[in-house]
């Protein structure tokens, strides 16, 4: 198994809905281009059915923001004390992916 990838719908309050992408590999499968493969297949599934694909990562975390930026995603800005890990309110990196941002592999 190489990590869990769900869809997370959340609604936009002025428009359609947007999907976001949660995903985590084990340390096994990491550097090998599994990430941004599947990544890559959710984004294309996701822009088939939604106008918008959101992820937000941690700034520290540069594997996962350059996976991102391989497919297609933009990063749209910071989002401070955005999101509670472990108890604590973290920054997050928001990127999206418009249906012409994708890569074309």
């Amino acid at each position: 198994m190489l990590g869990p990838m769900p869809l997370l719908p959340i609604t936009v309050q002025a428009g359609p809905f947007t999907l976001r992408p949660c995903s985590w590999l084990l340390s096994s499968a990491r550097g090998k281009g599994v990430g941004a493969t599947a990544l890559a297949a959710l984004s294309r599934f996701g822009l088939g059915q939604f106008a918008r694909l959101e992820l937000y990562i941690e700034p520290w975390n540069e594997a996962s923001w350059r996976t991102a930026e391989r497919v297609g995603f933009r990063r749209e800005g910071l989002m401070r004390k955005f999101q509670n890990v472990d108890g604590e309110r973290k920054d997050m990196y928001l990127y999206a992916l418009l249906p012409g941002d994708l890569s074309p592999d």
